[in-house]
């Protein structure tokens, strides 16, 4: 299924030889994906190209001259629709196919060049890389009691508990300059005791004969972002050896050049959100509000941890397209939000860690809106005990709603804990399996109206309230919806200053056959790409329903011939995105420390 890509902000930094570049942020379906220059992009079309050669969209040209505010604009919708169609020219199974053994033969001849030779010094160069430079946030900061000069902080790294670390700022920083504040922290010095307190890192500050001063980290950096250095790649080392006194020699060549960042050797810091690869614990939650712990690599995809999961619940492996993961924020007084369905590709970890959304959690939850799949997962204990948990939290939000006669028979159930019983009775429950939208507005029948949207079983759901507060029900077929499109209306906050979020304003606008009319019905909602992808899925369930009931009508493609579909529909399955209303400005940022990215 198509996504949908946009560059709805940049901001420019400075460099390290005292010019400026722009970073783009790019969202995937709504959400904050990356951070990224366009010397990094214009490198991965580089790869790409190498494997799919020329079939891939035309890539934005280099500018060797400074860019005018029009051209940055030019090029932000260039790229924007670069990465929009990428994903429909670059794809399919035979590029797939073509890439895999591409970097297994690319793998297999590194291998060879990289066997050692006897007498050869395999180790690598003493360089920036070495180091394990990490952003974070002081917690808490008192005075050492031992010693007038030093300071001893909590500081959260993004790890499970927070680091002691003993800095001797006291002279430099008022105490009160130190709480709350974001850090640069060198993790992998070997912890040393200072006046009977063991300190577990080292703060990052910037000297002069006349003062030091703490190094700032860059805007929108989160407890754990590692700094990096594009011009000298590596892994850092687990813990410096004190006995080659690497932090010594790399030390001389760190300072901060004239626009105040800081560089190694000229080459700016970096803040990346490629986190370093290591193993983590990751919180999923179950529709019963109660929550598994799993082991998992930080950059484990969607897809990968699912299969993790469904292996620690027992949960069949064939079955395992009939659920996902998703970010689910909880809200006050018991109520959750579905924020968004996490793709196979996405990582959870840095999904959850770069979400813009408060209280936000990974949840497990079936991801069918036909009701009649039900039937596929009664013969997997765990699948069904996953429905179960699901539909009686979904009678309890009031997403599905039960008729008092309902109530009070699947209330009779779950106490005998038949859940069979209780999942067939609850099949015919009103809005059972559906996905219920916050409240949002849309133009119908006049606009401004307030809405209450649950999308299921090939329908859309609205309880509109009118401008007299009586409430109108609409169901929309989808069986009588042509297309669908998704707008962005977004406005970026704080331009003058350091970004600080995004007014995340969208609108989703479907064609409605209406009494042989077709006409537009307009929604708008923050949930927009949550309901597009929503009416994805219920086309994709309703295409192979059909396929299944008249397989004659699937025309299977031959050996490298284009597929051909004959499925007979009076409706387009397709969702498209138009440019958004409105352009946002560069938000300049007069201060920085190094660059932030976060990998494709």
């Amino acid at each position: 299924m198509k996504m949908h890509f946009c560059i709805p902000v940049s901001q420019q930094r400075p460099d390290a030889l005292g010019g400026r570049y722009v970073l783009y942020s790019v969202y995937l379906d709504g959400f904050l994906f990356c951070k990224v220059r366009y010397r990094q992009l214009h490198r991965w079309n580089e790869q790409l190209k190498r494997v799919f050669g020329n079939c891939l969209p035309p890539f934005p040209p280099k500018y060797y001259l400074a860019m005018t505010t029009s051209m940055a604009d030019e090029r932000r919708d260039q790229l924007e629709q670069y990465l929009q169609n990428e994903q429909v020219k670059g794809g399919g199974e035979e590029e797939e196919k073509k890439m895999k053994e591409k970097a297994e033969k690319k793998g297999e001849k590194k291998d060879e060049k990289q066997q050692p030779v006897a007498g050869s010094a395999d180790s690598k160069p003493v360089d920036v890389s070495h180091l394990d430079l990490r952003i974070g946030c002081i917690i808490t900061a008192r005075k050492h009691p031992d010693a007038d000069s030093l300071y001893v902080e909590e500081v959260d790294v993004g790890e499970t508990a927070p680091r002691t670390v003993v800095s001797g700022l006291v002279n430099h920083v008022p105490l009160e300059q130190m709480q709350n504040r974001m850090v640069v922290l060198l993790c992998n010095l070997k912890p040393a005791k200072m006046r009977g307190v063991v300190s577990q890192a080292m703060v990052m500050c910037a000297s002069s004969p006349e003062k030091v001063e703490i190094l700032a980290p860059p805007d929108g950096s989160v407890p754990g972002d590692r700094i990096t250095f594009d011009a000298f790649p590596g892994e850092p080392d687990k813990e410096l050896n004190p006995k080659k006194k690497i932090w010594e020699q790399i030390q001389p060549d760190l300072y901060t050049n004239d626009v105040c960042v800081a560089t190694y050797k000229g080459a700016p810091f970096e803040d990346t959100f490629s986190i370093a690869t290591k193993k983590v614990s990751l919180d999923i939650f179950l529709p019963d509000g109660r929550s598994i712990k799993v082991e998992i690599l930080t950059s484990d995809t969607a897809e990968r941890v699912l299969e993790v999961v469904s292996y620690n619940v027992g949960l069949c492996q064939e079955l395992l397209g009939y659920f996902g993961l998703f970010l689910i924020q909880f809200c006050k007084e018991g109520r959750l939000s579905v924020v968004k369905k996490l793709a196979d590709f996405e990582l959870p970890y840095v999904s959850l860690r770069s979400s813009e959304v408060e209280n936000c959690k990974v949840g497990l939850r079936k991801w069918y809106l036909d009701p009649s799949l039900d039937a596929r997962l009664m013969d997997c204990r765990t699948a069904v005990d996953l429905i179960y948990m699901q539909a009686i939290q979904d009678i309890e939000k009031e997403w599905a709603k039960p008729t008092e006669v309902q109530r009070q028979k699947l209330e009779a159930l779950q106490k005998e804990d038949n859940q069979t019983k209780f999942l067939e009775l609850a099949r015919e429950v009103w809005h059972y399996g559906y996905v219920q939208l916050e409240p949002c507005t849309c133009d119908h029948p006049e606009p401004g109206c307030q809405a209450l949207l649950s999308v299921g079983n090939d329908e859309i759901s609205c309880c509109i309230t009118l401008p007299d507060n009586q409430t109108l029900d609409v169901t929309f077929q989808m069986d009588r919806v042509k297309c669908w499109q998704v707008t962005f209306l977004g406005t970026l906050l704080d331009t003058d200053g350091p970004q600080q979020t995004l007014n995340q304003n969208l609108e989703l606008r479907f064609q409605y056959c209406e009494d042989s009319h077709w006409r537009w019905f307009v929604i708008y909602t923050k949930q927009a790409f949550l309901l597009s992808s929503c009416l994805k899925k219920m086309i994709s369930e309703k295409t192979v329903k059909q396929a299944a009931e008249n397989p004659e009508m699937i025309e299977v493609p031959e050996q490298g011939k284009s597929k051909k579909y004959h499925i007979q529909q009076n409706q387009k399955d397709y969702s498209s995105f138009p440019p958004r209303k409105s352009k946002i400005k560069i938000a300049e940022v007069d201060c920085g420390f190094g660059n932030v990215k976060k990998d494709l």
